[in-house]
């Protein structure tokens, strides 16, 4: 789990009787947490927040436990979305996240894929988190015409699965 998980953390917490933001995250953390989880992940001043949580002595990490398990695992588990949706799916990210981890993005396409979702997806290589939504990005044409096919009736092309799924 990385440092964003607070983003995901506090609001479940906050919606969830069962979640308690205090089980999961160290006292030392927990004012870093929430200042980091009030910034904008693009946003500058964010770093401040990282490199002090990053500062903490290596003993005392920002969170308790496995954050994957518990009642907080379960939330997580339940609020997956793997469709099925009606109407068409298209996934796009940046190759050089630096937000969610390209690597979460291939397992989210793993998962569509096992589930039988109808999904079309591409991945940016170099584009970071808003930088897939420059405007010199290839991203902005690509989902431009994506969309003017939708509201065509043209037909979603087939999902392009990774081998295996």
């Amino acid at each position: 789990m990385t440092l964003a998980v607070g983003w995901v953390l506090i609001p479940y917490s906050e919606a969830y009787d069962d979640v308690d933001f205090n089980a999961h995250v160290e006292p030392a953390g927990r004012a870093i947490v929430r200042e980091m989880s009030a910034r904008c992940a693009s946003e500058p001043s964010l770093l401040v927040s990282v490199v002090s949580a990053l500062g903490m002595s290596a003993g005392d990490g920002v969170y308790l436990g496995d954050l994957t398990g518990g009642t907080l695992g379960a939330r997580l588990d339940e609020n997956k979305t793997l469709g099925p949706w009606p109407m068409p799916l298209m996934l796009a990210w940046g190759g050089s996240d630096e937000v969610i981890s390209p690597d979460l993005q291939h397992g989210y396409v793993r998962d569509l894929c096992a589930a039988g979702v109808a999904f079309t997806w591409d991945e940016y290589p170099g584009r970071t988190h808003m930088g897939v939504l420059a405007e010199d990005s290839p991203l902005l044409p690509h989902l431009a015409a994506w969309t003017d096919d939708r509201f065509a009736g043209v037909p979603a092309p087939a999902s392009a699965c990774p081998p295996g799924r």
